[in-house]
């Protein structure tokens, strides 16, 4: 949940962002809180700016405009952040680089203003590095600000990640920020499986496939390892690659796919389900079944109260 001290902030103390960041140095002395703090405050004030995926137009993203018009992309959410954290006294810097290919918003973008702008690079992201008791941590405030109006919507998925996590997702451009033992290059996170935090949180691991895009024979198969006692079931669904506009951000954002809401549904009309086995040695094997010849993309979930994204993966299918 939000922290305490963030949640019931006096409105007087908000005026400005030295002024916050005292507050929360008052009010709170662990200094791993005091960070989740500062992520807790960008990410409940601030509005994701979805005008500027819309319109191109980019206003101001410095930390004092973004605090005061409560909007901003990934540029001004890591600047805020950055900035709490430098008036709290930590050591934070600002971490430029790309996410993966197949996470960017495309879908979020209008195909006219994408034909306009064919030549940008929409993985560029923003996100940072903060020294907490000599150690360097990663923070992504983008990646966790949910819609706060949603009883239970709040995510800390992105905070204190490990490196090793991360970089399923983020490739920064000054490579020591990556925060690994042996630096990867960029082909090497491009073909890396897509898991998500919540596949380490569950303390899965994926046998098979190794990589991101394998080339199968009509079925593509999946197996996912887990402790005998691992009490969620491991669901997948599968859809022809570019043949939809549904992607994993609609998958995300759609809610509980099994509800079977009439607007979801025909949204996602085109996703069709894989079949799963668990066994009694405490793995899932998955097996998808592709009706033509192409490309796919397959979503794999957890699914107890709820519907939680895993990862993502893509199989090139020849039928033979």
């Amino acid at each position: 949940m939000i922290h305490p001290i963030v949640a019931n902030m006096p409105s007087n103390i908000e005026t400005t962002i030295e002024s916050v960041a005292k507050y929360i140095v008052q009010q709170e002395s662990d200094p791993y809180l005091r960070i989740k703090a500062i992520h807790d405050y960008v990410i409940s004030r601030v509005t994701y700016d979805l005008d500027v995926l819309k319109t191109g137009i980019r206003p101001a993203q410095d930390a004092q405009t973004v605090f005061l018009t409560h909007k901003g992309v990934c540029e001004g959410y890591a600047n805020l952040f950055m900035a709490l954290g430098r008036a709290m006294g930590a050591d934070v810097v600002y971490v430029r680089g790309k996410i993966r290919r197949d996470l960017a918003p495309i879908d979020l973008i209008p195909k006219v203003f994408r034909l306009l702008h064919s030549d940008y690079d929409w993985t560029n992201h923003a996100w940072n590095a903060v020294k907490i008791l000599d150690n360097w941590q990663l923070v992504d405030t983008t990646w966790d600000d949910g819609d706060s109006s949603e009883v239970g919507s709040y995510s800390a998925d992105y905070l204190i990640l490990p490196p090793q996590v991360m970089s399923m997702s983020h490739f920064p451009q000054q490579l020591n920020w990556q925060l690994l033992h042996r630096r990867e290059d960029y082909k090497t996170f491009e073909n890396k499986p897509v898991l998500t935090p919540q596949f380490f949180m569950d303390e899965l691991m994926l046998i098979s496939p190794t990589e991101y895009q394998t080339n199968v024979q009509k079925v593509a198969a999946i197996k996912i390892a887990s402790s005998p006692n691992y009490q969620k079931k491991i669901v997948a669904l599968f859809t022809k690659a570019q043949k939809v506009e549904s992607s994993l951000w609609d998958l995300l954002e759609s809610g509980n796919l099994l509800e079977g809401n009439q607007d979801t549904q025909q949204r996602l009309q085109n996703i069709k389900k894989c079949q799963s086995q668990w066994n009694a040695q405490g793995s899932t094997e998955i097996s998808c079944q592709f009706p033509e010849a192409g490309d796919y993309e397959v979503f794999v979930f957890s699914l107890e109260q709820k519907l939680s994204l895993l990862g993502q993966l893509k199989f090139h299918a020849v039928l033979r």
